[in-house]
């Protein structure tokens, strides 16, 4: 494996080439909305695959840690946040892991991204007790499982446990930053949202079923006001801190750059790559990044693709 760069003697964390590389991915697909969105795996309580896109908000260096991260947002009672959770007590190293899929459409890049997790709350938030709420398993494979409730995520059932709280305590204890530093980056993440995005967060727990409003329905539910300074004690900052990487490069035709820069909507991107006539600007190539932990640096190999 060669080294593809560390940290601190090479301009910061984001210097290795696996975030140059992603960094510029981002910057040249940036005119289609989507290409935002990325897939996250993680495993749910029952043992099986759980995964959902979310929106990469940024990449930067975890002032923290020292290392490359990939901001997200949650809802502290979303069942992803349990995930993590368990994820951390199940682990030997006692971190969470996930795995991030991401493919840029107008570059033909597919970044498949396993990270460790960290998390930051409000001040105050009980994101444990909140949590909890949400640590509802999925019935098993094949079961007929829980029927669905007005306020929660399933009624108890011989195929539906609550994951035990110690448990839960633990893992997210394991996970969550309560550092000055990370609270400041938490605001200004909090910031960055808009009023409606922010209004998300105080809205009935997801995953919830909805039910129609009623005379004194809305007594029900108070939501916090909201302000600029005060995140919602539902807001979670989440970052995804790669420690291995796959990169594979589908290949580009010599036309790509100059029709990509002129496509400006989704239904305007084309690509030719079932063009026989049109010449090969880039093969298919395919690389692995593996963080070194000891080392505090990055190495890569290139594979077969």
């Amino acid at each position: 494996m060669a080294s593809s760069g560390g940290n601190s003697d090479n301009g910061g964390a984001l210097s290795a080439q696996i975030f140059r590389s992603l960094s510029n991915s981002m910057k040249q697909n940036q005119a289609v909305e989507f290409s935002k969105y990325a897939s996250l795996g993680t495993v749910d309580a029952s043992g099986f695959p759980s995964v959902r896109n979310v929106c990469i908000r940024s990449l930067e260096e975890d002032p923290v840690s020292k290392r490359g991260a990939l901001l997200i947002s949650t809802d502290a009672r979303s069942v992803k946040t349990v995930e993590f959770a368990l994820s951390a007590v199940k682990s030997p190293d006692q971190r969470a892991h996930v795995e991030v899929c991401w493919f840029f459409p107008l570059t033909r890049e597919q970044y498949r991204l396993r990270c460790h997790v960290a998390l930051i709350a409000s001040e105050g938030a009980e994101i444990i007790r909140t949590s909890e709420e949400a640590s509802i398993a999925p019935p098993a494979h094949g079961s007929t499982g829980a029927t669905p409730t007005a306020g929660g995520s399933a009624a108890a059932s011989s195929s539906s446990t609550l994951t035990p709280s110690p448990l839960l305590s633990k893992g997210l204890s394991l996970l969550l930053r309560r550092d000055p530093v990370s609270h400041e980056r938490h605001v200004r993440f909090w910031r960055s949202h808009n009023e409606v995005g922010r209004s998300y967060f105080e809205m009935q727990r997801p995953g919830t079923v909805k039910i129609a409003a009623e005379k004194g329905d809305l007594d029900r539910y108070q939501p916090q006001p909201l302000s600029d300074d005060k995140p919602s004690f539902n807001f979670l900052t989440v970052l995804l801190l790669p420690y291995s990487a796959d990169l594979l490069k589908l290949p580009r035709f010599e036309e790509s750059d100059a029709e990509n820069a002129k496509r400006s909507a989704l239904q305007h991107v084309e690509h030719h790559h079932h063009d026989t006539e049109m010449r090969k600007k880039r093969g298919q190539t395919r690389w692995k990044h593996v963080w070194d932990e000891q080392k505090n640096e990055w190495n890569v190999v290139e594979l077969n693709p």
